[in-house]
């Protein structure tokens, strides 16, 4: 792969045309389906690279969408994903900086699509970005600090060939965010072998149309090393959350206490549990490496916070695989901007509780990946009472499975399946299930041209409830697509 090089920086500049047959280009049941040849141009470039005190990882897209006979779907996206750090003082002053473009459905039981393209509505551009300079010193043995600043904004709109359903003003969709957040921390330094200790405290202020929410949390945790493979836990803390239309408290002092085991090098498990956001609080992980090939991972956490949030949250949830792209750490998909789950994005404040496990095996020619997500979204800010995104708790289970064989040298296969279901005790009551597969196959014509051909299907049932943002029901798609990509 041809490259252009400075130390060990490399950029990728490449093109892409894409051919896309849909027998429903519209999302409908019945009569109503109507197909379409979608073409799909795409220019961008991979950039990744460590200088001797900067690393940056960038993945920038942009593609011009046309269609055979519905013309009013024509579309020009972005998508991108970007993280740097750059070491301004030497062991003493940094820079982390993040970002991310990304169209993205607003609800998974409102119009959707087997492929990559656009619906026409139900869909939202995220543009989201953080910056955070930071001061790290080292006093000794004892101790270690950061001090920390962060300034992070995220923009939102309706793509121009938005057909309706899902527009703007949508009750509770996320809008544009501003925040900005003050941390300091002291953890404990070498000197400590047994006796482990953190105290953090914390600041964050963040605007939005609906209000200002504003978060002050102080935190101290310790662990206590019984032995080299056990060790106890324990956090104490205070919260303090405040945001217009709270319909529950979840401010207040917490307590958790649990334990650490890593009985070998190929197994560690964390647990909590105590008191937080004024109920009964859990987390906890897991990684157990079966065999040389094979590893199980898990893991359970609770938060409070913003659709700010979970974008750039997901960026913290992916990692970059041998070609230079941003990745799902838990899937292996391409970034999607979002992160693991289809529930709506709100502008609400939220009580978000998320259960993930994975197990994937890689061999000399099969890779092999499957995992489970059990997300559960409680608002708990209501400016519209009775909406999906008014009060009430949804929930998603998602399960996921991929396969990967090389036929070749130049030749290879993969499957995915998927299924998920979204649903809801609160809101509109609906329930949404959505089955996806993917095969195809991948073909390397030179080191700078590649291309593929695969086959997808999507069935969405609804029921209950009025459907989410430009919901048409139940309906399936099948979709045969062709790509050619040509990297300079």
């Amino acid at each position: 792969m041809p490259t252009a090089r400075a130390g060990e920086w490399q950029i990728d500049p490449f093109v892409e045309v894409q051919e896309t047959f849909t027998d429903n280009v519209n999302s409908s049941s019945g009569s109503a389906k109507e197909s379409d040849l979608i073409t799909r141009l795409t220019g961008g470039v991979v950039l990744s690279g460590t200088g001797r005190r900067a690393r940056i990882n960038l993945n920038y897209s942009l593609t011009k969408e046309l269609h055979l006979d519905h013309t009013e779907l024509d579309d020009l996206s972005q998508q991108a994903a970007a993280i740097g750090n750059i070491e301004i003082i030497k062991d003493s002053i940094f820079l982390d900086a993040s970002g991310s473009i990304a169209r993205t459905s607003i609800d998974e039981g409102g119009q959707v699509s087997a492929t990559d393209r656009n619906t026409g509505s139900n869909q939202q551009d995220i543009y989201v970005y953080s910056i955070s300079p930071y001061w790290r010193h080292r006093y000794a043995g004892f101790a270690e600090s950061e001090l920390r600043l962060t300034r992070s904004q995220s923009f939102t709109s309706t793509p121009s060939s938005s057909t309706g359903g899902g527009g703007t003003g949508t009750a509770g969709r996320a809008t544009d965010t501003e925040s900005h957040s003050a941390s300091a921390l002291l953890s404990s330094g070498s000197d400590f072998t047994r006796f482990l200790w953190r105290l953090s405290g914390s600041a964050t202020e963040s605007k939005r149309d609906r209000g200002t929410l504003t978060a002050l949390n102080a935190d101290a945790t310790s662990q206590y090393n019984i032995n080299s493979d056990f060790g106890l836990l324990g956090t104490v803390g205070i919260d303090d959350i405040d945001d217009a239309g709270l319909t529950r408290d979840v401010s207040g002092p917490y307590a958790l206490g649990g334990f650490v085991w890593t009985p070998s090098d190929r197994t560690r498990l964390r647990f909590q549990a105590g008191w937080r956001y004024q109920d009964v609080s859990f987390s906890g992980d897991a990684r157990w490496d079966i065999t040389a090939r094979t590893t199980f991972t898990a893991s359970y956490s609770e938060s409070v916070g913003l659709a700010i949030d979970q974008y750039l949250n997901a960026l913290g949830e992916t990692q970059i695989d041998p070609r230079g792209r941003f990745v799902d750490r838990l899937t292996g998909q391409s970034f999607t901007g979002r992160g693991i789950g289809g529930l709506p994005t709100t502008d609400n404040l939220t009580l978000t509780r998320r259960f993930l496990a994975n197990i994937g095996t890689t061999w000399t020619r099969d890779s092999i990946n499957l995992s489970y997500a059990h997300i559960e979204q409680d608002t708990i800010t209501d400016d519209n009472p009775g909406t999906v995104t008014g009060p009430g708790l949804r929930k998603e289970d998602s399960v996921f499975f991929t396969f990967g064989h090389q036929l070749s040298p130049l030749l290879s296969s993969f499957l995915t399946l998927s299924y998920s279901e979204s649903y809801g005790s609160g809101g509109d009551g609906s329930s949404d299930q959505s089955y996806r597969a993917t095969i195809g196959l991948n073909y390397l014509f030179s080191d700078t041209l590649t291309g593929s051909l695969s086959y997808s299907f999507l069935k969405r049932n609804e029921s209950g409830g009025t459907g989410g943002a430009g919901s048409t029901g139940d309906f399936t798609e099948n979709a045969i697509v062709a790509t050619l990509r040509k990297t300079f």
